[in-house]
């Protein structure tokens, strides 16, 4: 008797929807890092009317979607917009101390019975 058999999904990877080559997530910070250096270069070279330096401030924001959208991060097997979401995450996380005596109390010492 022949059946079909449900395999489970297993997304490690991501889908090259654009042309094949792109996901969904490197197109769009490929996108915007463009857009954001374009509109970059064209409001410094309004500003300074300096080529040179509109078209070399405007390229940070292409690399910089470009590294989100290719880098890996091979130590933490993550790429690095995750690798920066994370750590953000982490950095500015609320921290709990319960153990640490309320400020008041230290300095008044312990004179409940005073």
């Amino acid at each position: 008797m022949g059946g079909t058999y449900h395999l489970p999904m297993q997304p490690e990877g991501e889908d090259k929807i654009i042309g094949g080559m792109l996901s969904l997530r490197q197109f769009a910070f490929l996108l915007v890092g463009f857009v954001l250096g374009a509109l970059l270069g064209v409001l410094l070279l309004k500003l300074t009317k300096l080529i040179f330096v509109a078209v070399l401030i405007s390229l940070l924001p292409s690399i910089l979607g470009a590294y989100m959208a290719f880098w890996r991060i091979e130590k933490h097997d993550m790429t690095a917009d995750q690798y920066w979401r994370f750590r953000l995450l982490y950095q500015y996380r609320d921290r709990k101390y319960p153990y640490r005596q309320d400020r008041l109390v230290s300095l008044i010492g312990h004179s409940k019975g005073v």
